[in-house]
């Protein structure tokens, strides 16, 4: 095929190269893609009719960087990597290391997943309910319930005081918040858990996933 012929900055709208091929449309920032066997138009939005969409070169993909797609059934977004935490106690302090601070996280659409563990290094006297800070998206606000914004996740400490009993320990992130509340679940009074289990050296370690309006 010959070059493309432009007019006043525009690509010709209809073009025909020397091997038989028609070019049709002007589309900006757009996809060529074949009409038919002798014809290559240029669409806004493409279409692959086959069986197997395969990206072969080492280091490649596809970047999918917030399309805020209105389509349910779209894929318009996906995101990796680490985020740092903090914690919070109703009194006291409590330091998370900062050489084991981080947790990773995958955003699927508007699906965000984490997991990975935290330690902390410096404990005074903490006391009362306590939560971890610093998710890398806002949990959502939309639903018909506050339940059903209210997500739930695995939470496991180790290396603690003494032996929490009764009740198991997970973790749940209210309706627009961007942290974890440390709840002790499994008990006829489900309760925070109480932060004075924790001390220097106690570990944290969590995985679950929540939505967010991001």
């Amino acid at each position: 095929m010959g070059a493309i012929r432009f007019w006043g900055g525009q690509p010709v709208s209809n073009w025909r190269g020397s091997g038989g091929i028609a070019w049709s449309g002007s589309t900006a920032n757009g996809i060529a893609t074949y009409g038919d066997a002798s014809t290559i138009v240029a669409e806004s939005t493409a279409t692959y009719d086959g069986t197997t969409l395969q990206l072969t070169t080492a280091g490649g993909g596809l970047k999918l960087d917030g399309l805020d797609s209105s389509d349910a059934n779209t894929l318009d977004d996906y995101e990796e990597g680490v985020f740092t935490v903090t914690t919070t106690v109703a009194s006291g302090t409590l330091t998370v290391n900062t050489s084991i601070d981080t947790l990773k996280y995958q955003k699927i659409g508007n699906r965000v997943f984490m997991s990975g563990g935290i330690e902390f290094s410096t404990a005074t006297a903490p006391s009362g309910a306590w939560s971890i800070s610093g998710l890398p998206f806002t949990n959502t606000n939309t639903g018909s319930s506050t339940r059903e914004k209210t997500p739930m996740g695995v939470a496991t400490v180790i290396n603690t005081v003494s032996d929490i009993s009764p009740g198991s320990l997970s973790g749940f992130i209210s309706a627009n918040s961007a942290s974890i509340s440390m709840y002790l679940a499994g008990i006829s009074a489900g309760a925070s858990m109480n932060a004075n289990y924790l001390d220097a050296g106690s570990m944290v370690f969590v995985t679950g996933s929540y939505t967010t309006d991001s």
